[in-house]
């Protein structure tokens, strides 16, 4: 290797070490205090095993009450249709929970369990879910515009015909997602892992990538 071809090589990985350093403590800066968060409320979690019903008539009571059900453990529950808008919901364990239809407006999901998850056409607009596991997650027809998914794991996950209007996804893991008919206008890229994904070249101009952008070896037509 020539001495100029070996300097644009190493300057080449030092800048991929300086980006992925950077995706790195953007994800960390934005769930700073996530390891020394208080417990959820617990009258929370209690109105809310009590059921769907239950629960959005209780919010519809008490508008101005922001849901605390931080690190709450509802694995495998149906939540269908639960208004969880602007809800505190860091580390929460949803893993398989059955969440079609929820609204999850403006919630706090960063770092949460949402493996395997059914959020099909679930409002996640503005959410956080920065570092949330998302493995396997069906999120066909979900609302995800102007949402925060740094760091996010959603290998596997569906998210046909979803409108991500202007989403962030860098340093994102979406490998061997199916994104396939779904709204990639203005979404963010950067740096995330697109290799095994299922999307189409025009999709793919319709978004933001960069240098650091893993983009699949195939597009659908």
């Amino acid at each position: 290797m020539s001495g100029a071809k070996a300097n644009r090589h190493r300057s080449r990985t030092e800048a991929e070490g300086i980006m992925n350093s950077h995706i790195t403590v953007a994800v960390a800066s934005s769930t700073t205090d996530i390891l020394s968060v208080g417990m959820a409320n617990q009258k929370h979690v209690e109105i809310l095993r009590q059921g769907v019903r239950a629960w959005n008539a209780w919010r519809a009571e008490h508008p101005d009450v922001e849901p605390d059900l931080r690190g709450a453990d509802l694995a495998g529950t149906d939540l269908s249709g639960v208004d969880l808008s602007g809800a505190r919901l860091i580390k929460a364990v949803l893993y398989a929970t059955k969440l079609f239809a929820a609204n999850f407006l403006g919630a706090d999901l960063a770092v949460a369990d949402l493996r395997g998850a059914n959020l099909g056409r679930a409002d996640l607009g503005g959410a956080d879910l920065c570092g949330a596991n998302l493995c396997g997650t069906d999120l066909r027809e979900a609302n995800l515009s102007r949402a925060v998914l740094r760091g996010a794991l959603l290998s596997g996950a569906d998210l046909r015909v979803a409108f991500l209007y202007k989403a962030r996804f860098n340093g994102a893991d979406l490998s061997d997602a199916n994104l396939l008919r779904s709204d990639l206008h203005e979404v963010d890229l950067s740096g995330a892992d697109l290799r095994g994904a299922k999307l189409s070249k025009e999709q793919l101009v319709a978004a933001k990538t960069d240098i650091y952008t893993k983009l699949p070896t195939k597009l659908q037509n």
